[in-house]
């Protein structure tokens, strides 16, 4: 038998994460948000299901690696601008599955000694069921920014994947929701 190479390996897990969205999408968000199935914890090391402990209206802004930085932290200071005047609750998620344990451990601790206290509840990581997330979200690029709304029920209303701009951040503040595909939005 012939051993695969790494690049090999490598397209194999990315053909898989393409099968798995595609698969998920084409059968609706119900079946991404089976409960128990998206779970992460806060910065107050307590566990959140998603989306059945989040409040109405609530915005997860995920980012699936440190390059999605670029793009996350213009969308979370705006969000954070937004939720004043707007109903809604933003959360920022950042998976970190795939860093080695101490990693974790590093990010975990760094980033509660920078949040304030008021926010811990509102920052979230991801340490397993990565794929998971990226199936709901529709993330084929873990370097974008992916967003999601949910509605008054907890299902999801509206997703965007990509940079800031005025016209995303209008539809996600507005409370205008719509069953929208990660495709919509590009």
């Amino acid at each position: 038998m012939k051993k695969l190479g790494c690049k090999s390996l490598q397209t194999l897990q990315n053909a898989r994460r393409w099968l798995l969205a595609a698969a998920l999408s084409a059968c609706g968000p119900a079946i991404a948000l089976e409960p128990g199935q998206l779970t992460a914890e806060n910065l107050n090391q307590q566990s959140v299901e998603v989306p059945g402990d989040l409040p109405p209206n609530a915005v997860l802004l995920v980012g699936f690696s440190r390059d999605a930085n670029a793009e996350v932290r213009p969308w979370w200071e705006a969000l954070q601008a937004a939720r004043s005047e707007h109903d809604f609750t933003p959360y920022n998620v950042s998976v970190i599955e795939g860093a080695p344990g101490f990693m974790q451990a590093m990010i975990r601790r760094g980033m509660r000694e920078q949040a304030k206290p008021s926010r811990k509840d509102y920052l979230l990581l991801v340490t397993e069921g990565a794929e998971a997330w990226r199936a709901l979200l529709g993330a084929q690029d873990d370097a974008a920014a992916h967003l999601v709304r949910f509605d008054e029920g907890g299902g999801i209303c509206l997703r965007h994947i990509g940079p800031l701009t005025d016209d995303a951040l209008l539809a996600i503040v507005s409370g205008e929701c719509e069953t929208r595909q990660p495709s919509d939005d590009g």
